[in-house]
């Protein structure tokens, strides 16, 4: 379970095209609780989109329709790991009507993650547990970059908030 707290501007589509800003911001989980009375200020309104967000982790980038946020709000609270690997993966995958939020999350959940501070890293800490890493009066003659470079070739990546690297495979 995650802390964070997900938020979302919602607003009138067609305000916004008739060039008015009719909206608020409200809590991204809320989604489906959504009623046009809590967004409406000056009269009816049908048709909402969100215009902006924060606190997704990167999971979310643009303008999308408030159920999709909902949904990506509800993934990353209830995700069984770190929140920020699963915006990682949901900031890279391609959602579709066959690829779902769903499977995203579950995919998330088999890929495998691991943190590490750079490629040298990964690299390093690769070849320490699979018993491969050099004597010691060796070692500092590897560039543990390009290995890692090379290594990670058909790995996914992201940097996280902390500045690490976060790798998986998928």
């Amino acid at each position: 379970m995650s802390d964070i707290e997900p938020r979302v501007w919602v607003g009138c589509l067609a305000c916004y095209n008739d060039g008015r800003l009719v909206g608020e911001w409200l809590d991204a989980a809320d989604g489906p609780e959504w009623k046009c009375e809590r967004v409406d200020l000056n009269g009816p309104h049908e048709e909402f989109w969100v215009m902006d967000h924060e606190g997704f982790l990167g999971a979310l980038s643009g303008e999308c329709a408030p159920h999709e946020a909902a949904e990506i709000a509800e993934a990353l609270a209830s995700f069984d790991g770190p929140a920020e690997y699963l915006a990682a993966f949901l900031g890279g995958a391609w959602i579709t009507p066959t690829y779902t939020i769903q499977d995203a999350v579950q995919d998330a959940g088999d890929a495998g993650f691991g943190e590490y501070e750079d490629r040298a890293d990964y690299a390093y800490r690769l070849a320490e547990d699979c018993g491969a890493l050099p004597a010691d009066q060796w070692a500092c003659y590897v560039d543990w970059d390009a290995a890692g470079r090379d290594m990670l070739m058909d790995a996914h990546t992201a940097r996280l908030d902390n500045g690490n690297l976060l790798v998986w495979f998928a």
